[in-house]
């Protein structure tokens, strides 16, 4: 299978657990974009080769956690966004606290070889958490605040032009932010720089398939849209 179609599986399985957590509450949204933040901080260091170039595996997992934002935002209110913001946080600290733990205990010999992979991924994991967790709390501050300013102003219509406004400003801030930090000295610039375009191409097109779905989710709540 190719990238491309894993990168499009991963973007319906992502939708679709978004429309499941959305039927069950906003607790819900709050846990799935805690889980897609936890797995970006471990897999993110991961780069890859898709439609001819260069960036890493934690778009279409970033682009999930703006549209449940926005669904968490557009159901429950800006204040929901903003708590989402503190538990993810808190669950990121605490697994990637478990995880180096777990990564200190001295591995037997008859598994040297995960040994040696596990102390690979734990070299970058720190850089990658850092990277994730400055970027995730700027750009989503910069994402409730531009998307809950053109609700209000807009008096909840055009929908799409919250979000895709506010996904765009913040994916920008994202990635300006996220790459440099993660990647700087890790990889060649030129992949650097190749990394952080496709990367925000990737969030800004999948954000704005993302629309059609955030009318349907908002449709089915409050049959206004």
């Amino acid at each position: 299978m190719t990238n491309e179609l894993i990168l499009l599986l991963t973007l319906f399985v992502e939708f679709t657990l978004i429309y499941i957590v959305f039927r069950l509450g906003k607790e819900w949204l709050i846990f799935h974009i805690i889980i897609n933040m936890v797995v970006i901080g471990i897999v993110g260091a991961k780069t890859i080769n898709v439609f001819g170039f260069v960036t890493n595996i934690g778009n279409i997992l970033y682009t999930s956690v703006f549209l449940s934002t926005h669904v968490l935002v557009e159901s429950y209110g800006k204040k929901e966004g903003y708590r989402s913001i503190l538990f993810t946080y808190i669950g990121m600290f605490l697994s990637l606290l478990l995880l180096y733990l777990a990564f200190l205990y001295v591995g037997h010999e008859n598994t040297k070889d995960v040994n040696k992979a596990m102390d690979v991924l734990l070299d970058m994991s720190p850089r990658i958490a850092i990277g994730a967790s400055i970027a995730f709390l700027l750009s989503q501050q910069i994402n409730i605040w531009i998307y809950q300013y053109i609700l209000e102003k807009t008096k909840r219509r055009f929908l799409w032009i919250r979000d895709n406004v506010s996904n765009i400003f913040g994916q920008f801030l994202d990635t300006i932010l996220f790459f440099p930090i993660a990647f700087y000295g890790v990889i060649p610039n030129e992949f650097l720089f190749q990394s952080m375009a496709m990367g925000f191409g990737i969030k800004v097109l999948c954000g704005g398939l993302g629309t059609i779905f955030l009318y349907n989710f908002i449709y089915r709540k409050a049959k206004t849209y």
